[in-house]
């Protein structure tokens, strides 16, 4: 699954503005992890494939914020607030 389908899977269903808003928080994840898994040697293409695979499960993380934001009518401010606990309390990078 390449970068823009698992964006896809996780803000399914969700609305413009909030979706843009988690794919580009998600996306700059993804390229940092990328970047530090190159860092640490390893190839771009299987970089990549690691940075997903660190995110986790896209169908577990649109279960997360669909869970989160039932009715996904919340305002923009609310989901950058989301992402990055996510990212910080369960994905965390030591």
């Amino acid at each position: 699954m390449d970068w823009s389908e698992y964006l896809d899977e996780i803000t399914r269903g969700m609305d413009s503005p909030e979706a843009a808003a988690v794919r580009e928080e998600l996306r700059t994840h993804l390229e940092e992890l990328r970047e530090r898994f190159v860092q640490d040697g390893v190839s771009a293409a299987d970089a990549a494939a690691l940075a997903l695979q660190h995110l986790g499960a896209a169908d577990v993380l649109h279960e997360a914020f669909a869970e989160a934001f039932p009715s996904r009518r919340y305002p923009l401010w609310a989901w950058f607030l989301l992402i990055p606990a996510l990212i910080a309390g369960v994905w965390w990078v030591p």
